[in-house]
């Protein structure tokens, strides 16, 4: 997890002192090697970041010294003994954002790119994401790389470009979802993925102060974050309508209602700014009774006409079925079977409606379908619970 949380400061860090992005992610690899053995003999540093960038920027230098290129980066390196190691750090990993986020590259290919370089997302994690074979992910990938290191990469590198923000929002996105759904049984304090996130979409707020679905953004991961706390009891998942709402962190949930609240008097309600506020119908709720669905079945559908996407429908027919049935839910995701098909949540998903429906055989195979899917033991676990005691009340 060090190494994990450590690669996108390091790697920002490296392309913009070096300006080659497959330099700097080989340096970085080698200078993940010569840690192991080190730490463990040694301890782990105080600053990770710092022992790992000065490591793989040191085995850069003597690798140009060795090909008689070290003129290349002497100027760069006699400077380094008088700067304060964390100014490395300031925007690199935003910036790096915005440079998977090339023109030449379709959007799929910068998201997946991104998250797989800067975070170490693997492809089986993404392929979930995107709802594609892992074979096929590792195909997107390998073409994204070589496009990207044909490409120029210095200090010149368009940053801010407001042409690629959208791609970089959904990156943020999908970056806080791996942290929010790869954490389990979480300690006080603990950083994730999550975080990070949290803290590189606040820099992009203050960098771009008028964009109201990154303000939007912002605040439908501080109520994700806010429930963090909750979401489980020892290493046992609960889902949300039994979560202990005094747990929730009301910091977080406040502000990301102000921020809705601003950010609604500017302009029209756009993806992140409805999906915050169904977030923020569920975080207001002082018990699973006070939710209001009908509020949320409504902000679904304004939603699904935005984006008519599969995972949408699917969200929006829990919502139905606590509003109307779930009856009608289960006939709203029919359609979805087909297009969702590797989709654990699509399985998990349905296996509730069944189970509400009352028709407890077709929820056990439809969980069954979603444990195969599952990624993370804890999900296995939960599921395998769920099916235990349908099994069990059935006898």
């Amino acid at each position: 997890m060090i190494y994990r949380r450590a690669r996108p400061k390091v790697l920002g860090a490296l392309v913009r002192r070096f300006g080659d992005f497959s330099l700097a992610e080989d340096a970085l690899q080698e200078a993940i090697t010569r840690a192991y053995p080190a730490w463990q003999e040694n301890g782990i540093p105080n600053n990770p970041e710092t022992w790992l960038f000065v490591a793989a920027k040191n085995s850069v230098i003597d690798n140009f010294r060795k090909l008689s290129r070290e003129g290349s980066f002497e100027n760069d390196t006699n400077g380094d003994s008088n700067e304060h190691p964390d100014l490395l750090y300031n925007n690199d990993i935003l910036r790096l954002f915005f440079v998977c986020s090339a023109p030449l590259l379709a959007k799929p290919q910068q998201i997946s790119l991104a998250l797989n370089i800067l975070a170490g997302i693997p492809s089986s994690s993404l392929a979930r994401a995107f709802l594609i074979s892992e074979s096929a992910m590792e195909k997107r990938l390998s073409r994204a790389k070589q496009t990207v290191s044909q490409l120029a990469l210095t200090t010149d590198t368009p940053f801010l470009d407001l042409k690629r923000l959208d791609s970089v929002k959904s990156m943020l996105y999908l970056l806080f979802t791996e942290g929010y759904n790869s954490a389990s049984s979480p300690q006080k304090n603990q950083l994730s993925f999550s975080d990070e996130a949290i803290s590189l979409t606040r820099q992009l707020v203050e960098l771009i102060p008028d964009d109201t679905e990154i303000q939007s953004l912002l605040a439908l991961m501080l109520y994700g974050q806010s429930r963090r706390d909750a979401r489980f009891r020892g290493d046992e998942p609960v889902p949300l309508d039994e979560q202990d709402r005094t747990l929730w962190d009301q910091g977080m949930i406040s502000e990301a209602t102000g921020i809705l609240a601003k950010a609604s008097t500017r302009a029209p309600a756009g993806y992140y700014r409805l999906q915050a506020c169904i977030s923020g119908a569920h975080s207001i709720a002082r018990n699973p009774e006070d939710t209001d669905w009908e509020d949320i079945l409504h902000l679904y559908d304004a939603l699904y006409r935005q984006h008519p996407t599969p995972v949408v429908a699917l969200n929006r027919a829990v919502a139905t079925a606590h509003v109307n049935s779930a009856h009608q839910a289960l006939e709203e995701i029919q359609p979805l079977q087909k297009p969702l098909a590797r989709y654990q949540y699509f399985h998990a998903t349905r296996a509730h409606l069944l189970k509400m429906a009352g028709k407890s055989e077709s929820a056990v195979e439809a969980f069954r379908a979603a444990q195969i899917l599952a990624q993370h033991d804890w999900e296995k676990a939960y599921i395998e619970r769920e099916i235990n005691q349908l099994e069990k009340s059935k006898k």
